[in-house]
């Protein structure tokens, strides 16, 4: 189970700026605000993202995200978000993660907070092991703002894009057809 926590936290902090609003560079926050008005409510983003494995204790993973917008005001968009992740080989999902986020443009990036009563895992071939994993990963939410720098994210076709942090894999995103 360690291993799986250790391969999964990274890619949760992923799936946290998971539908922040995206940039293309030093674009401008009318730029953010076109690319977060192509995903009006109902609408689906999907992401997937290779987790390398370690060769040791961490095998190598598809994550795959998808987030529906359920509902948008002004500046501010809340989504029901699932993360999915699948060893590579398999078609199998080993752990599913789901939540209630609220992203708000700002002019500095996007506050990104989740919903922690809201937060739950899935863990089939562990299911007691559910709560704990929860309780963890509900701990490693950030306290207070959590603000995602739009300089992550580059528009790759309209609106799709790719989100690519320091030491981390890209997260391909695109809207579910």
């Amino acid at each position: 189970m360690k291993s799986i926590n250790q391969g999964i936290l990274f890619s949760a902090t992923i799936a946290v700026a998971l539908l922040g609003p995206i940039n293309a560079g030093a674009v401008t926050r009318e730029e953010m605000q076109r690319l977060t008005d192509a995903y009006p409510v109902g609408s689906v983003v999907v992401c997937e993202a290779f987790l390398e494995g370690n060769g040791k204790d961490r095998a190598p993973m598809l994550t795959k995200i998808r987030g529906q917008v359920t509902a948008r005001k002004g500046d501010v968009s809340q989504l029901n978000v699932s993360v999915m992740y699948i060893p590579t080989g398999s078609s199998n999902v080993t752990l599913t993660m789901s939540y209630k986020q609220t992203t708000t443009i700002k002019d500095e990036g996007s506050l990104v907070v989740i919903d922690r009563d809201s937060f739950k895992v899935s863990m089939p071939a562990s299911p007691a092991s559910e709560p704990l994993l929860t309780k963890s990963f509900v701990d490693k939410l950030p306290d207070g703002d959590d603000i995602r720098p739009f300089s992550s994210t580059k528009i790759t076709t309209f609106p799709s894009y790719v989100v690519q942090s320091p030491g981390e894999s890209p997260l391909h995103c695109n809207k579910e057809s």
